[in-house]
């Protein structure tokens, strides 16, 4: 018999900012405990929506309150546990300062033609260049 699995909703963004006409997004390398860089994002709890996740979480990962533009396909993905809905939108910085939620990971602006290079799963640089396609 097949063992049922768990359903984990995530919500982030795809967090761009414009400067000297060149846009960045912002990356997070995650230390603790995957090693690897992705977009900010993290667990819905009951009663949220994806877009309230996705505030609160990137203020709580980055230190920035974001501005939602407008919602992305959604990321999904399977692993050990179970599967991954991750609900994703197109958002730009409000105010705050950059600040890590976690002092061993790091947060970076990256030109959107490096982020793809610097992203560490295929599906994620698959990912920002189906968005970025989407906007040209």
């Amino acid at each position: 018999m097949e063992k049922t699995k768990n359903i984990i909703k995530k919500s982030g963004a795809v967090l761009f900012r414009e400067r000297d006409g060149e846009k960045d997004v912002l990356l997070e390398y995650r230390d603790r405990e995957y090693h690897d860089w992705t977009f900010p994002k993290g667990g819905m709890e009951d009663g949220e929506t994806a877009e309230v996740t996705a505030v609160r979480e990137l203020r709580e990962e980055t230190g920035y309150n974001i501005e939602v533009l407008q919602e992305l396909p959604d990321i999904r993905y399977e692993f050990d546990e179970g599967k991954v809905i991750q609900h994703m939108f197109l958002a730009k910085v409000i105010d705050g300062h950059l600040t890590p939620e976690f002092k061993s990971d790091r947060l970076k602006w990256v030109p959107i033609e490096e982020a793809e290079n610097l992203l560490t799963h295929q599906d994620l640089k698959d990912y920002l260049s189906k968005i970025t396609a989407l906007k040209r």
